[in-house]
């Protein structure tokens, strides 16, 4: 007797201890919660503003970036321009030339033909350092 007597005893204790820790939310507990909740709240708030700034940064550099892309195909096009028209000033500088070096050849071979014939001209070729 005495034993389920001391057994009753520990199980009423032991239910009020228990009941005491499984008690419902104190005031204190709520006030917390409470504050949590708006700090939790404000966080979000700040998220969304910080993802908004990230956002407008990212259009504000693809912009930029689109911007630097379309200066650099023109100005790879202007510079590819510029080279092909001075290949092909060069190449129609030697087309031109060609026919102006013939003729020139042959007034000098006409030249030597006649300095043959008379002195003076052979002296004026020579300090020419042509004959």
């Amino acid at each position: 007797m005495k034993r389920s007597l001391l057994i009753l005893l520990f199980a009423l204790g032991a239910g009020w201890v228990w009941g005491q820790n499984t008690d419902s939310f104190t005031r204190d507990d709520r006030e917390r919660m409470i504050r949590m909740e708006e700090k939790f709240e404000s966080l979000q708030k700040q998220q969304e503003l910080t993802n908004a700034r990230i956002d407008e940064f990212k259009s504000d550099v693809n912009n930029r970036f689109g911007e630097l892309q379309t200066f650099m195909y023109w100005g790879f096009g202007i510079f590819s321009m510029m080279m092909v028209l001075m290949g092909f000033v060069l190449w129609d500088r030697r087309s031109a030339i060609t026919p102006l070096k013939r003729r020139t050849h042959r007034l000098e071979d006409a030249l030597i033909e006649f300095a043959k014939t008379d002195p003076k001209i052979m002296e004026i070729l020579k300090k020419a350092a042509i004959y």
